[in-house]
């Protein structure tokens, strides 16, 4: 959001919504007027309904932005359900199952060949890219990095080679993604360890009476000795004040460690069938099914092109499978190696050689993490309230919305000599680079147990495949570190 964004009441939006460029205006809001005595690029946001009020000039424009409303829901399709593939249980009137199935197999075989029809009026080079880009109308093709980082010293930027030809484009997205997803140079964090178990990492251990000196500089960064006396001096400095804060945050979340919000809620137990007297595995928090989720028509783009939607044209024992499978994935806290690889799309940056990464993820990863993991975080409360990423509720709407409430409320008590401002920095330059300790040791310091969330980071971030799609081919890269 620019932060020269301000709202007024607009009476007459249709006279102002093409309009790209103005010369100096005087902006009228509930609380006064506000006037712009320079020219320049002008961008009219959507009106917001928290904002019409009687005495308001935007309330006469009310019945204008309904009736615009009306127009618009009647033009835009809307999402249907798709019926059942087969009623089998309950058969039309004077059918046999036979014939209802054979009824729904002719539907869907329709339905098929009119989808095979429009993919072939696609152009070639969208066919087999898993591209994510299907609301965007322009439908720009995916990219590859055409530099390649070297290496220089541990003081500077790495010098960036041109790729030339698709060989060396191809080699050039490995080496530039790879390079963002490696783990940093050295040991980043001097007082956690990562634990591990049978079956792979599981948690840290976290030692705050470790101590760090200068002999521990090396192991921290191997170009260490390379760095200012002053940068050697502020590492060892942060290293002593670190153990300090986290006993802080430690003593602050104490009592969470006795809390049941804290404890992993997916949990199994074995009881015996009555009927039978066979054991039998019982979910203490089953997940819902995915019965409802795959009657809709997909709206997401998924790696290989591949949705549960799928799984309503298939026999109902896949998906009773596949929500078996889940719960256990859940209770066990072990991740199959096939849900752990995910998708990416490097898209064009406007005026620049950077690429701007879209990720793609599994289906099936992505409807566990959807329906068993976003909820149950969310009710921990450990969110602040500027984070909105992510986040059901809290989209780019509900930004926009406070956004707008602070510069209304600021120009409705212009007495109080309230100064409202706003920074935007952006480091275009940088990425993240967040090391799997670093993920877990929040959750330890706020009381979280061993069992449970944290092993769920230590599994998700264990051994993880990029898969990047670019035009000549994909590229394979391992995920060590970053979010």
């Amino acid at each position: 959001m620019d932060i020269s964004v301000m709202f007024a009441p607009i009476m007459a939006m249709a006279t102002v919504v093409k309009i790209c460029v103005c010369a100096g205006i005087r902006a009228y809001s509930n609380g006064g007027s506000l006037d712009y005595t320079k020219s320049g690029n002008v961008k009219v946001l959507p009106k917001i309904k928290a904002y019409v009020n009687s005495n308001s000039l935007a309330k006469e424009d009310e019945k204008q932005r309904k009736s615009q409303q009306k127009e618009s829901k009647q033009t835009k399709s809307t999402i249907k359900k798709l019926p059942p593939i087969c009623s089998l249980d309950s058969p039309a009137p004077l059918q046999t199952k036979e014939e209802v199935f054979l009824n729904h197999h002719e539907k869907y075989l329709g339905y098929i060949r009119h989808t095979k029809k429009t993919v072939k009026k696609c152009p070639s080079e969208f066919r087999n890219i898993p591209t994510p880009l299907i609301h965007n109308k322009t439908n720009p093709l995916p990219a590859a990095n055409t530099t390649i980082p070297v290496y220089t010293n541990p003081l500077a930027a790495p010098t960036h080679v041109p790729a030339v030809g698709p060989q060396q484009q191809k080699e050039a997205t490995r080496a530039t993604q790879q390079h963002q997803a490696d783990l940093p140079p050295g040991k980043s964090l001097h007082f956690v360890d990562i634990d591990t178990d049978d079956v792979g990492p599981c948690g840290i251990i976290f030692d705050p009476d470790r101590t760090f000196s200068r002999a521990d500089l090396k192991e921290y960064h191997p170009n260490a000795e390379e760095f200012p006396m002053r940068v050697q001096e502020a590492i060892i400095e942060a290293h002593g004040v670190f153990p300090k804060i986290t006993k802080h945050l430690h003593e602050k979340h104490a009592a969470n460690t006795q809390s049941p919000h804290v404890q992993w809620p997916y949990q199994a137990r074995i009881e015996q069938c009555s009927i039978t007297s066979q054991d039998t595995l019982v979910y203490t928090n089953p997940i819902k099914s995915m019965k409802q989720q795959i009657k809709y028509t997909p709206s997401t783009v998924r790696l290989y092109g591949f949705t549960l939607n799928v799984l309503a044209r298939l026999h109902p024992c896949w998906m009773r499978a596949l929500d078996q499978l889940a719960n256990i994935i859940l209770v066990t806290r072990l991740l199959p190696p096939q849900l752990k690889l995910t998708g990416r799309v490097l898209i064009d940056k406007p005026d620049s050689t950077d690429k701007r990464p879209i990720s793609i993820l599994h289906a099936y990863d992505s409807y566990i993490v959807a329906q068993a993991l976003s909820s149950i975080v969310e009710k921990l409360g450990i969110y602040d309230d500027t984070i909105a990423a992510y986040r059901p509720g809290h989209s780019c709407d509900d930004c926009t919305l406070n956004h707008l409430l602070a510069v209304q409320d600021t120009l409705d008590r212009p007495e109080e000599d309230i100064l409202l401002c706003q920074i935007d920095e952006d480091k275009e330059k940088f990425f993240d680079r967040i090391t799997t300790e670093l993920q877990m040791l929040p959750f330890h310091l706020m009381g979280f147990p061993p069992k449970g969330f944290i092993e769920w980071i230590a599994e998700s971030l264990h051994n993880v495949t990029v898969l990047t799609t670019i035009p000549y081919g994909p590229v394979k890269t391992s995920f060590y570190c970053g979010i």
